[in-house]
């Protein structure tokens, strides 16, 4: 109860509701649909991964306020909504289909925006995603996951696929990434920032993220 408390808190009272519509289809033995629509004020400081430590989780949220100032802004609104397919009965059926499109806003006008697809079947998953949003930000990544193939990627795997570029401040991070393994392709282009790469390697303990890529030809 403790923590269905925390989450209400964390979530709000409409939001841990609409998330129940969803785990209500995930739990059944039935196949259905279910759809979902969240919505946070405040700007997306509750968006900060939490498996960082305090200091660094800290030191990258100063550097986002700072780079990304109307979406950590109080005015800033962010609504997610969320549609989910699940084609096949059982509890563990890994058929359906998933999307989720978030929307930043403030009285200006939209800020970010995503839409996110996940198609799955006893086969594998099919995952598409796609990110616009302020300064310039902006993500494209596809990835196709086998369940019957053997072997998952490694970290040096992934660092090894990945080609980092520095212009007028904005560090373009291409990965190009192909295996007989589980993943068997994975791609992605993201443009942000520098310094916000470079936040993100220091985090890691690396000086910026050149030097992070640099460090799997060592």
């Amino acid at each position: 109860m403790g923590n269905m408390l925390t989450v209400g808190r964390a979530l709000g009272v409409n939001n841990v509701s609409e998330l129940q519509k969803l785990r209500r289809l995930v739990r059944s033995e039935n196949a259905g649909k279910a759809q979902a629509h969240f919505e946070f004020n405040g700007g997306l400081d509750a968006f900060i991964s939490s498996r960082l430590s305090k200091s660094q989780g800290l030191s990258l949220r100063s550097v986002c306020e700072r780079l990304f100032p109307k979406s950590f802004s109080e005015t800033a609104q962010t609504f997610i909504d969320v549609f989910l397919n699940k084609s096949c009965p059982g509890k563990n059926s890994k058929q359906g289909a998933l999307t989720i499109n978030t929307l930043t806003r403030n009285a200006e006008g939209v800020i970010n925006t995503s839409e996110t697809r996940v198609l799955s079947n006893e086969a594998g998953v099919i995952f598409n995603m796609s990110a616009k949003g302020e300064a310039g930000l902006k993500s494209d990544t596809f990835m196709h996951y086998s369940h019957y193939a053997q072997g998952e990627p490694s970290v040096r795997n992934i660092l090894d696929a990945m080609e980092f570029q520095e212009l007028r401040g904005v560090g373009t991070l291409k990965v190009n990434y192909k295996s007989p393994g589980k993943v068997k392709v994975l791609t992605s282009e993201v443009k942000a920032p520098v310094e916000l790469f470079n936040e993100i390697a220091a985090s890691e303990q690396y000086r910026s993220f050149s030097d992070l890529i640099a460090s799997s030809n060592l």
